[in-house]
């Protein structure tokens, strides 16, 4: 028998405009190789950093990971949201990224901040996938390749949104 698909209302009261989208005026295309021994979520930051931008989509392919951390979601048992997501989950050993996507923005407190989704494989070959926990994350054994769209003019803030009830990425000018 199929299960069909649960339906969760998030409490708070849901935007006026559903779906929130910003022109970007100017975007630059770069790849660079994230190295073995360097953080994730540092990595890319830096990357950002070096050519002026605050925002960017990236795309990650190929390479290992250590200390590797993810999260999923779940129903929040204080019912304060619908949803949240589960204490990190600690994979022990090199996992091996299939791929991953990452949106860097600007977090509450001004600086850049990494949300990533991606799969890996553990070191049995089990497929795993969720939230990355990038600022745990260490690149091993081989670089990482990543593709950046970097925005110029807009791009993603932290912000609090009173449907889910805690901040997250939106659309922004910058």
């Amino acid at each position: 028998m199929i299960q069909r698909p649960e339906f969760h209302q998030h409490p708070g009261k849901a935007d006026k405009e559903r779906v929130l989208m910003k022109q970007v005026p100017q975007a630059i295309h770069f790849h660079q190789q994230l190295l073995p021994g360097a953080n994730l979520a540092g990595e890319l930051i830096k990357a950002c950093q070096a050519r002026g931008l605050k925002s960017a989509g990236v795309n990650l392919v190929g390479g290992f990971f250590e200390g590797f951390e993810y999260c999923l979601g779940r129903k929040d048992p204080n019912m304060h949201n619908k949803i949240n997501y589960r204490p990190p989950i600690k994979v022990p050993g090199v996992v091996m990224l299939i791929g991953a996507n990452a949106n860097i923005g600007i977090g509450t407190d001004g600086g850049l901040l990494v949300h990533c989704h991606g799969l890996v494989t553990s070191d049995q070959g089990v497929p795993i996938g969720g939230h990355f926990v990038a600022e745990k994350i260490r690149i091993c054994k081989q670089p990482v390749t990543a593709f950046f769209t970097g925005l110029g003019g807009v791009g993603f803030r932290q912000i609090y949104d009173s449907e889910v009830t805690h901040s997250i990425f939106k659309p922004a000018m910058l």
